[in-house]
């Protein structure tokens, strides 16, 4: 069974599902009068003690636009661009689904044209004939029985580490209720195909740490999309490896596509940047505050940058802005948000009533489109976020916040 919601929306569950959720996704399942739920900041589908699947939705970014924001987050996947085979996907679509699809016709793909890689790997064996090499000492350590000779072959295999990985990465897809029912046929394709090797995830061979053999490059973009696969599954239990669904984090990509944006778009920004403070009059009483980021060559103080991945700017974000601005000394700030869904984007002005000569500490609201079907697109959406953040950081129509 089915259960389909969209982020921020309150729904309702039966009371040993809405407890799993609170207890399992934390922070990011709100509870609202009348027993019901909303969950927000993350997409994808997990399974409930009920026995249903919740699928979470975002009206912000449909599964084709998550799919291409997390490849265009992360560096080593941002080259690989497969918007011609997710430009289908409705805005209905489960991106678990849709990204297993996309890794098991890519897998059986990669099969069909090269193979299964294969290398040559010694085996010791027990013959009543001669095969390879014979092992002498071990034959008189045997008392010299001829019917059973010690030889060391060489075999050719399937068991380098990425088809190792990869078959773990099956085994996952296998094991997860939606990304099984994604591609049935090519699922049993390359379940037959990879039916003696042995599952063993690599994350040095995911990441492009360990380079692949001559007779492995095919299976590059297989393993970028298992990389995703990996990267996004929700564990159960503390120290389980078996995921409870796929589900992606919103609000870290988006503060991840806005700081690649800034460093595509040639600006100099401190990433996760602390302003200090401390506590009472001991210089050991310290703390920090961490900032989305900081960039300190964009205005003559510098400028705040904080990720907000919500339709709604509250006076909390606000005293937020206003707080980094006196901590750092920056005399101005950015929030970003999602584009399409704040309608008053005039900027914030906040004039200190004590220092009548000093400069008044400015928040401008700057959109990020979210829709983005491809890579390309998402870099275009990054390249015309840091232009409208130029513009505003130079001048913009003042709120008055005093």
């Amino acid at each position: 069974m089915t259960f389909v919601v969209h982020e921020d929306e309150p729904f309702s569950l039966e009371p040993v599902d809405s407890a799993f959720a609170l207890a399992r996704l934390g922070g990011f399942v709100r509870a609202h009068h009348g027993g019901k739920v909303s969950v927000a900041r993350l997409v994808g589908h997990v399974r409930l003690p009920s026995g249903e699947t919740l699928h979470i939705r975002s009206r912000k970014a449909p599964a084709a636009s998550v799919l291409a924001w997390l490849a265009y987050v992360d560096p080593t996947l941002s080259a690989v661009d497969w918007s011609s085979e997710v430009s289908s996907a409705s805005d209905s679509s489960d991106v678990g689904a849709l990204l297993a699809h996309l890794f098991l016709s890519e897998l059986r793909r990669a099969f069909t044209r090269f193979g299964v890689p294969r290398v040559y790997r010694s085996a010791q064996v027990v013959s009543s004939v001669v095969r390879g090499r014979i092992e002498f000492t071990q034959l008189a350590r045997s008392g010299g029985d001829l019917s059973r000779l010690p030889c060391t072959v060489w075999e050719r295999r399937p068991l380098t580490k990425a088809i190792q990985t990869l078959a773990a990465v099956v085994e996952i897809v296998r094991n997860d209720s939606v990304m099984r029912q994604a591609s049935p046929s090519n699922l049993r394709s390359v379940s037959l195909a990879l039916a003696e090797v042995p599952a063993k995830l690599d994350m040095e061979t995911l990441s492009g740490k360990t380079p692949l053999g001559r007779n492995e490059l095919g299976l590059t973009r297989a393993l970028k999309l298992a990389k995703l696969i990996v990267d996004q599954r929700w564990l159960g239990d503390a120290g389980s490896e078996q995921s409870i669904g796929y589900l992606v984090n919103l609000e870290e990509l988006f503060e991840k596509t806005v700081i690649r944006a800034l460093t595509e778009g040639g600006i100099h920004v401190r990433p996760k940047d602390a302003a200090e403070y401390r506590r009472g009059p001991s210089e050991t009483g310290r703390g920090s505050m961490e900032l989305d980021a900081f960039c300190p060559e964009l205005a003559a103080r510098g400028v705040v940058v904080d990720a907000k991945y919500k339709t709604a700017i509250s006076a909390g974000n606000l005293q937020q802005m206003v707080a980094y601005c006196f901590m750092t000394g920056a005399r101005t700030a950015v929030l970003v948000v999602p584009g399409g869904h704040i309608q008053d984007r005039r900027t914030f002005t906040f004039r200190d009533r004590r220092e009548a000569g000093e400069s008044p500490i400015r928040v401008h609201i700057v959109e990020l489109a979210t829709n983005g079907d491809c890579v390309n697109a998402w870099r275009r959406a990054g390249a015309d976020m840091v232009g409208k953040l130029r513009v505003a950081v130079g001048g913009a129509v003042e709120h008055s916040a005093a």
